[in-house]
């Protein structure tokens, strides 16, 4: 039995087609005659439990609707693209590969009836490494995508942070890697947090063995979100997450801290002038507040550069830090500034629980 809800209104021709999706949200997706029927999430693919219900359910699917066309992820590393190939010499069907940003961003232009290019940015890929390097991890990205084709044009600039950090270890990462010293940790994350902890995870930072380097995304959120806690005597830096900071700013509009006009998406000028304003007791709040306005402005100002150069007026935004309406709110109104549009999910969700969905409207796309 396939415990599967009805998608029908993606506007693309589905039908003959399986999705595997991706192993952090392992939902699948089937077209049918009436439209793009989603499994539930199987849960993490790394847990031997779910990934017998994953390739369980995958081969009810393919027995009730056998696929003329399996897809998979593109990386060739992950469970649910090794299971997609199976399927796929099982049943002779084709095997279509779908890069993992792309997928996020068809998934929503199928959302909103998109057809022409548009800019994507995908924020916070850091589940998915750079081809098979578990080390090097995939951030936030701009690309050039229609549903058949997908270029990535600029990457946020990459930090190295120790594996599996903590926030206030995304800070310890993040500060090194702009300021390039110790001596630079505000003394309340110092007090917080420890002295010889600070000096350990400094050494995994610089240790590729216990380390992963990720390209911007919510390791600098949630390192944001570390400092601003501490230093004002929120949190001890171990709790606090991108989202807590959000929610602190949530209705707030503050001017931005500087960008680097001539790289506005890979360079990060604001951290000096954040750590200033806690210095100077200025309302946690409201830092937050120039925090997200100067990360939004930065992704805003790279996505109308591309836009200007490859006469596209639409930017289609996905990724789990798009799941903050605050975020979402101070995004659009810096596009809309520049002349911009932003496109978000209308039902199809932010994070990798889309990602069947957007890989079946590319394999319908390329097979039209």
């Amino acid at each position: 039995m396939i415990n599967a809800g009805l998608l029908t209104d993606i506007g693309v021709d589905c039908a003959g087609i399986i999705a595997a999706g991706v192993d952090t949200s392992s939902r699948l997706a089937v077209g049918t005659e009436s439209g793009l029927a989603l499994s539930y999430n199987h849960g993490h693919l790394d847990d031997s439990y779910n990934l017998v219900r994953y390739d369980d359910c995958l081969r009810v699917m393919s027995r009730h609707f056998p696929p003329s066309v399996v897809v998979s992820d593109s990386h060739p590393g992950l469970a649910s693209t090794r299971v997609a190939r199976a399927l796929s010499r099982r049943t002779g069907a084709r095997l279509v590969t779908v890069d993992h940003a792309h997928a996020h961003i068809a998934a929503v232009m199928a959302d909103n009836g998109l057809r022409s290019r548009v800019i994507g940015l995908v924020t916070d890929l850091g589940d998915i490494s750079t081809d098979n390097d578990s080390r090097h991890m995939r951030g936030t990205e701009l690309l050039v995508c229609d549903l058949r084709s997908c270029t990535p044009v600029a990457t946020a600039e990459a930090v190295a942070v120790p594996k599996s950090a903590e926030p206030w270890e995304c800070a310890v990462g993040v500060i090194l890697h702009y300021t390039g010293s110790l001596h630079n940790i505000p003394q309340g994350l110092l007090e917080a947090v420890g002295r010889r902890n600070i000096t350990a995870a400094a050494r995994r930072c610089d240790d590729p063995s216990e380390s992963i380097v990720i390209t911007g995304g919510r390791a600098l959120a949630d390192g944001a979100a570390a400092v601003i806690g501490t230093l004002r005597g929120i949190s001890d830096g171990t709790l606090w997450h991108w989202t807590d900071i959000a929610a602190l700013a949530e209705g707030l509009v503050a001017a931005p801290y500087s960008i680097d006009a001539s790289r506005p998406f890979s360079g990060f000028l604001a951290l000096e002038e954040m750590l200033a304003d806690l210095h100077s007791h200025t309302d946690p709040s409201v830092v937050a507040a120039r925090f997200f306005a100067t990360l939004t402005r930065s992704w805003a100002v790279a996505a109308c550069r591309i836009g200007a150069r490859e006469e596209i007026d639409r930017v289609v935004a996905s990724g789990d830090m798009m799941s903050s309406p605050y975020v979402c709110a101070l995004l659009g109104r810096y596009l809309r500034a520049l002349g911009m549009e932003l496109y978000l999910p209308a039902t199809v969700g932010f994070g990798d629980s889309s990602i069947a969905v957007g890989q079946a409207a590319v394999a319908a796309a390329l097979r039209a």
